[in-house]
């Protein structure tokens, strides 16, 4: 009798860990969750389609951030920007927090912005601003990514990286 009682506390341990476990698992797949992909482009009207005319400057090439909800619940961005990618002589810098604003043109949705679960929305900023402002702030910086933070203060970065010496 004493067997049987100790079987069937074990079972009911091990299924009380399982639901615990799924109910975790269920709580973090509810939320919204961002992937970010980096897009380039070369050209206003692959960019811009229809929308000529927005950017004033004339600029011809832009890097982008594409941000996909892969989540099940709205996912709200209130930032994108660019962040350099340090040398490794330079590798202290990337402990504080590089924030790299900008003064001149930019396109994408109004920020802050929510996307839809399996909805996507794209940012861009041009090229040249991008390495005019990196020139003047972090002069050895010669790789930059796209982030994004969301409302909850998560910051999603790209897994890519664009070499300025491209432009």
């Amino acid at each position: 009798m004493d067997d049987t009682a100790d079987i069937i506390g074990v079972l009911g341990f091990a299924l009380a860990t399982v639901s615990l476990i799924w109910q975790v698992a269920q709580w973090f797949l509810a939320v919204g969750r961002a992937r970010c992909f980096l897009v380039r482009a070369f050209g206003t009207e692959e960019v811009l389609p229809g929308v000529l005319g927005v950017d004033p400057e004339g600029h011809s090439s832009f890097i982008g951030v594409e941000v996909h909800n892969i989540g099940r619940a709205p996912l709200v961005v209130r930032y994108y920007g660019v962040v350099p990618e340090f040398p490794p002589e330079r590798s202290l810098l990337k402990r504080f927090k590089f924030k790299m604003g900008w003064s001149g043109w930019r396109y994408g949705p109004d920020l802050p912005h929510a996307i839809n679960a399996g909805d996507s929305a794209t940012w861009w900023v041009p090229l040249e601003q991008v390495r005019d402002q990196t020139s003047t702030t972090v002069p050895t910086v010669t790789r930059v990514r796209m982030r994004i933070i969301t409302a909850h203060g998560r910051a999603v970065m790209t897994k890519d990286s664009y070499e300025l010496s491209k432009i």
